[in-house]
């Protein structure tokens, strides 16, 4: 191998300078070749950094003189407009709960109680006794249908007013179709206002007119509630002439 094979052999093998120390028998003496000179010729001269000189963007006219360019007057200042729902009278939220107590003494009578949470009162007695005297009615009572509407204080605060009648109609509506048209008891105006049209206002010892859903016009008396005839005993004399039309 002669030295110019030699180098192309140690560049490939990516090795700098080899000496060998072992001289192999009957192996050539390494010779020395002429290695090309290379001529040193000067470096061309950089050239000088070329300066960019951009030109200077135009100074920003003002918003205004752009407008009036493309012919939008400026001195008018707009005016918002206010979505018309805004103005509209909105429902207000939050009722007070409705709490009914609910007899059906009979299949052809029912009898819907205003009860006042907390009251300890014989009311179901003295429902008792009307029952006897008015309608001949001795068969004992048993526990009342209890209602409540809204079913809690956090629905009481998101429903409004129609919401509570339209849910109490449903409801009254779905407990005279179990029964085969039969004689309606309102007691308590409070508690029957919310089964008439809100341009109605029942009065105790009368009698009403129901427009439910799914129900024809059903008929109703409208008498005080059973805690306020026991807190004010001299409303009983008007039950009977109420309740038999006199």
């Amino acid at each position: 191998m002669n030295e110019r094979q030699r180098h192309q052999y140690l560049s490939a093998m990516g090795i700098d300078s080899f000496i060998p120390r072992v001289l192999l028998p009957h192996a050539p003496a390494p010779t020395l070749c002429d290695l090309p000179v290379v001529s040193e010729t000067p470096a061309p001269p950089l050239s000088a950094p070329v300066q960019n000189n951009p030109m200077a963007p135009p100074a920003p006219s003002q918003v205004g003189n752009m407008l009036g360019d493309m012919g939008i007057a400026t001195d008018k200042k707009p005016v918002r407009k206010e979505p018309l729902n805004l103005y509209l009278p909105q429902p207000k939220k939050g009722v007070t709960p409705v709490h009914l107590h609910l007899w059906r003494p009979s299949n052809k009578l029912l009898i819907i109680d205003e009860h006042t949470p907390g009251a300890a009162l014989p009311t179901d007695r003295l429902l008792a006794s009307i029952l006897r005297a008015c309608r001949q009615h001795n068969i004992p009572l048993g526990e009342p249908e209890r209602m409540r509407c809204p079913l809690n204080e956090q629905l009481a605060k998101m429903y409004s007013q129609d919401d509570l009648r339209e849910e109490l109609q449903a409801w009254l509506s779905e407990e005279l179709a179990k029964q085969q048209e039969p004689e309606l008891w309102l007691m308590g105006p409070e508690a029957a206002q919310w089964f008439v049209s809100p341009e109605n206002v029942p009065e105790a010892f009368s009698q009403t007119q129901l427009n439910l859903t799914g129900t024809q016009r059903q008929p109703a008396i409208v008498l005080p509630s059973l805690s306020k005839l026991l807190q004010e005993p001299q409303l009983k004399q008007k039950i009977w002439p109420t309740l038999n039309g006199v």
